[in-house]
């Protein structure tokens, strides 16, 4: 009724500009609902990683504790049945904690000296977060090879580096049996 009343009374013109003035409007209220939900998310993020700082503020700073309390929160928002948390000590490179399969296994270490150092290796000098969605797709565009030996090998993963100052002291690893497994999307990730 309003179209109809505005084009009898002011003609075409203002017709078209009262059309595009709603079109627009509507456009603004979207994109407006679309910031909402995403300061909301952020939010919930900015919330998990507060609780994270207290936990860790709390933890007294013994690696062993912060390890097992990085591990504790990141099961709060991931799948976290095949994980790993690492850190580097020269060329050695020793798995803190170690889940494969929802199993906690032994500390691991190996030395990434010997020739390839895979993914870890790359980590280590780049500094750069790796996200994998799937790796018989990806295998021959990926920065470095995984240097695993499985008869089950994950088919997706992420790998993060932990930074203390400009230096790379260690990484976190979630993998998945399934391709594009659901990962964080605001993880910054190489692809």
């Amino acid at each position: 009724m309003l179209g109809s009343a505005v084009y009898s009374q002011l003609g075409m013109g203002f017709f078209l500009l009262t059309g595009m003035s709603l079109i627009g409007s509507a456009a603004a209220v979207r994109r407006a609902t679309v910031n909402l939900q995403s300061q909301r998310r952020s939010v919930r993020e900015l919330a998990l990683l507060n609780e994270v700082s207290r936990a860790i503020i709390r933890s007294e700073l013994q690696v062993d504790a912060l390890c097992e309390l990085i591990y504790r929160e990141a099961s709060k928002i991931l799948d976290t049945a095949t994980f790993h948390l690492g850190l580097f000590d020269d060329s050695r490179y020793t798995l803190m904690v170690r889940i494969q399969d929802r199993v906690r296994m032994p500390r691991l270490t190996v030395d990434l000296d010997e020739g390839d150092a895979g993914i870890m290796g790359w980590l280590r000098r780049t500094g750069r977060a790796l996200l994998v969605e799937d790796f018989s797709v990806e295998m021959d565009r990926l920065p470095a090879r995984p240097r695993y030996q499985s008869e089950n090998p994950p088919r997706s993963g992420i790998y993060v580096p932990l930074i203390a100052g400009d230096t790379v002291i260690g990484s976190i690893s979630v993998q998945s049996y399934k391709a594009r497994a659901s990962m964080p999307t605001t993880c910054g990730c190489s692809r």
